[in-house]
């Protein structure tokens, strides 16, 4: 896959590196919902059943330490792609249980690996918090105070008003609510509160001030 890298970026070989995990993860949790659906005409439903093969094939050698498209899953970037892929597993089940159980397996051990990243205090707890939710969504052991710490930051500590979140202890007014906080937020907390019945309170003020975000987004 040909890498394009800014002028400016940094950490140059180690972007270049991530650059492939980076691509297949955000792209898969983007199409994941759509993935998900079994709704439409009869050729968006030969398009979907051709992307999920293709999805299907492409984690297969994603996750595989003997596959040449074997991709990196330690290191600092690594943990917040590895997050958006487990986020598109959490957005389309069907992936999941359409996936053998050796790739199941090498799964949880590439998502394993991210733990040894320790996050920087802000929109990257929300990171490993994201892969925890898919341990949880899929009953695998999960390290609930990793879970615990994103939820509890941004409910009780990060939220500044107006449907905007502080990004850590600074506030940014940048797209990190949009493409993050409120998107991630609102994932982890609905896989807790249905698989554990807990967090129903931080779910509803998630849900309210994610309501008011958005109207902000299309006003």
């Amino acid at each position: 896959m040909p890498v394009e890298l800014s002028e400016r970026i940094d950490n140059r070989l180690s972007r270049s590196k991530v650059a492939y995990l980076e691509a297949f993860a955000r792209t898969l949790c983007g199409i994941a919902p759509w993935l998900q659906l079994e709704e439409g005409d009869a050729e968006e439903k030969r398009m979907r059943g051709q992307y999920r093969n293709w999805a299907l094939q492409a984690i297969t050698h994603a996750v595989d330490p003997a596959a040449k498209d074997y991709l990196q899953w330690t290191g600092g970037q690594p943990l917040v792609d590895a997050s958006f892929f487990a986020f598109g597993l959490i957005r389309a089940p069907w992936l999941w249980e359409h996936l053998e159980e050796p790739v199941r397996k090498n799964i949880v051990s590439a998502f394993l690996r991210t733990r040894e990243t320790l996050p920087g205090y802000n929109n990257w707890i929300l990171f490993s918090g994201m892969i925890e939710a898919f341990f949880r969504q899929y009953d695998l052991p999960y390290d609930p105070l990793r879970v615990e710490y994103g939820i509890r930051e941004f409910t009780q500590h990060w939220y500044v008003g107006d449907g905007m979140y502080s990004d850590g202890n600074n506030f940014h007014f940048d797209y990190y609510n949009g493409i993050v906080i409120h998107p991630y937020l609102t994932a982890i907390l609905e896989v807790f509160n249905r698989k554990n019945r807990n967090y129903s309170r931080e779910k509803s003020q998630a849900d309210t001030i994610a309501r008011r975000y958005a109207q902000i987004q299309e006003g």
